[in-house]
């Protein structure tokens, strides 16, 4: 030890197979010596080199001490592992609309803002679209596939126009006199007029000039077709021997349109009040024809199937 005084010293050296374990002992003190791979053993007094070198062939890592850890005594030891619990999910709280729960203190509505008011009828209504379907197929048999083939043939050039005009007479004949003619009229009502029957008959016997409407009729195609106007715009007429009784100018109309677009419908067919179709609000039309007809100055246009509200 220090101070010069002798110390009694043994070494002893095991070389186990699987694991070698070098223990130094000093006079009341023993020392374990360790190491790693390729590092230094050193300790405070060492034994001879020739007892601590391994024996030939054997692995370094066979005759070193292992590595063994030491428990930290001062930290507090946990006997289990339990994993982190997770938050308490927080209560969901149903956000109730307060405004559905709150009474309607406004009207309840019986009638919709657009609202029906003339209706000519679904089969009259196929009948003529058909019609003019079935015209334009034979106007493409007759004068774009027949024609050509009597011209080119043996045939005289009155049988030639002749098959020309079985094509051409029932295209025009139709699309003249059905062209006017008037599917579906909506209105568009205010709020308080949509809420009884009565306030319905009273907006439309002082029905305002600038109420507006909405006109269907039937295209070349006969494809629906709609012309959106006042009811100041109408006025009542008679041309086409019978077959218009309305009409609009279309002046300002045409002048918004491009060259390439069909011109805006100006003459209207309206054949009679539709009672019977629409009950609940086809006498409407009725009475806006009468208010239309007495500020035009000539009276409303007689109609076939006009009925009298009782």
């Amino acid at each position: 030890m220090l101070g010069g005084s002798s110390m009694s010293r043994s070494c002893r050296h095991v070389h186990p197979t699987a694991s070698t374990t070098t223990t130094a002992t000093w006079s009341g003190r023993r020392v374990l010596s360790t190491a790693v791979l390729g590092s230094r053993i050193s300790t405070s007094d060492s034994c001879t080199s020739t007892q601590l070198r391994p024996s030939t062939g054997l692995p370094l890592i066979q005759w070193l001490p292992s590595l063994r850890s030491r428990p930290n005594l001062t930290a507090p030891m946990s006997t289990s592992k339990k994993p982190p619990s997770p938050p308490s999910a927080a209560p969901r709280t149903t956000q109730v609309d307060e405004t559905s729960k709150a009474p309607t203190t406004g009207p309840k509505f019986v009638y919709p803002e657009r609202l029906i008011i003339y209706h000519a009828g679904t089969g009259k209504i196929v009948f003529l679209a058909s019609l003019k379907l079935t015209t334009i197929f034979s106007f493409a048999l007759f004068d774009l596939w027949a024609f050509p083939t009597f011209v080119s043939g043996a045939a005289s050039i009155y049988q030639s126009l002749g098959i020309a005009l079985c094509g051409l007479i029932p295209l025009t004949y139709v699309a003249y006199t059905t062209t006017p003619y008037v599917t579906t009229i909506h209105m568009y009502i205010p709020q308080f007029a949509r809420v009884s029957a009565a306030n319905l008959e009273r907006f439309a016997k002082g029905v305002p000039p600038a109420t507006k409407l909405e006109i269907s009729t039937l295209s070349f195609i006969g494809k629906p077709r709609t012309s959106t106007l006042t009811v100041g715009d109408l006025k009542p007429t008679r041309k086409r021997w019978g077959m218009v009784n309305y009409e609009r100018d279309t002046t300002a109309a045409n002048a918004e349109r491009k060259w390439w677009r069909f011109r805006a419908v100006g003459e209207f067919n309206i054949q009679g009040a539709t009672e019977k179709k629409l009950p609940r609000s086809g006498w409407a039309w009725r009475i806006v024809n009468e208010v239309v007809g007495k500020r035009s100055g000539g009276g409303a246009p007689r109609e076939k199937g006009t009925q009298t509200k009782k």
